[in-house]
């Protein structure tokens, strides 16, 4: 079913409906591009920018916290070498400290058998004096009972 040639004529007249119709469509266009498009952009920039600001802030956080973490492990290993050098320097001074003690203790334990041993040369020379004493009144007595 075509159309006549007079009816696809009308159809296709250009009249001032045509100019009133593209008036009120660049006039919602305009319309709405003030009203709808443009603050809906600028929400959607603002919120782009939003999102990328923070997707930059989390990468500073982000490579703060790995600088901090690397000064952390750099300062705990400074301290554990610390602690180390600090061990070893009391372990080295106890071991000098053991040994001023067990020097001082053998030097002590010197004297004491020397004194020991004096008091027992002492009492050596007393018990055969002592002895020496009850031999001669032994002798004696035994010299008096053998002449009786």
């Amino acid at each position: 079913m075509f159309l006549s040639g007079m009816t696809l004529a009308a159809l296709l007249d250009l009249d001032r409906s045509l100019f009133i119709q593209l008036a009120l469509f660049i006039f919602t266009v305009i319309a709405l591009n003030y009203l709808v498009f443009k603050p809906l952009f600028r929400v959607l920039e603002a919120r782009r920018e939003r999102t990328e600001g923070m997707k930059e802030k989390a990468a500073a956080h982000k490579a703060r916290a790995v600088g901090l973490q690397a000064e952390y492990e750099q300062v705990y290993a400074q301290v554990v070498d610390r602690g180390s050098e600090l061990r070893k320097a009391a372990r080295a001074e106890g071991q000098r400290a053991e040994h001023g003690v067990l020097e001082a203790a053998r030097v002590r334990a010197e004297q004491e058998r020397e004194v020991a041993e004096a008091a027992r040369v002492a009492e050596k020379a007393q018990v055969e004096s002592a002895l020496g004493a009850e031999v001669q009144a032994l002798r004696e007595l035994l010299v008096r009972k053998v002449g009786q």
